[in-house]
């Protein structure tokens, strides 16, 4: 069954998307999702990590330091490694189990 994603949710994954294409990388990781979380400033993800004390900047300089560039550019679209799946597999079980109709940026954090 595919789940829908809500706006900021559908956000994130997109500025993953741009993210994993901007660094070169031959796919979309968790840490890319990760700095989607971070970048849509206004989502439930977002708020929460703020919330718990977070730096958010602190987080994406960690992050940028462990997906560094790749050596050559990637063109087209780039695939979810098997990190990413898995955790938006997890995402859509959460919205079921929550009841939602769609997966919500919470849900992938």
């Amino acid at each position: 069954m595919e789940i829908p994603f809500e706006q900021h949710a559908r956000v994130v994954m997109q500025v993953a998307t741009s993210e994993a294409q901007r660094g070169s990388h031959e796919s979309i990781s968790t840490g890319h999702i990760l700095l989607g979380l971070i970048k849509e400033h206004y989502s439930a993800a977002s708020c929460a990590l703020r919330l718990v004390g977070c730096d958010l900047d602190e987080i994406r300089r960690e992050v940028a330091a462990i997906l560094e560039p790749a050596s050559r550019p990637v063109f087209g679209r780039v695939p979810r490694d098997a990190s990413a799946e898995a955790a938006l597999h997890f995402a859509g079980r959460e919205s079921l189990i929550r009841e939602r109709k769609s997966i919500e940026s919470e849900h992938l954090l």
